[in-house]
């Protein structure tokens, strides 16, 4: 059982509004998450050549759940 609150409600409701999720461990040997979402009508190979999104929101922390945890909790606007 982990002490890491469950937000993962939150996470499918970026990703159900046109968020992207990436979640990877960094060369640090923490956890990285990162959630994109893409200017209107930018086309996916647009995304990929130019990397231009309205929106990135990133952190990290020392578990995958924790990462994410952190990741929703900042794109509501409860972590800074």
């Amino acid at each position: 059982m982990s002490d890491t609150p469950n937000n993962a409600h939150e996470i499918q409701r970026a990703l159900d509004n046109g968020w992207s999720v990436k979640l990877w461990k960094n060369p640090l040997g923490s956890y990285t998450a990162r959630a994109v979402r893409a200017k209107p009508g930018q086309s996916k190979r647009d995304r990929e050549r130019h990397g231009t999104f309205n929106d990135v929101v990133e952190t990290d922390d020392f578990t995958p759940s924790q990462a994410l945890y952190r990741l929703a909790e900042k794109m509501i606007g409860n972590i800074v």
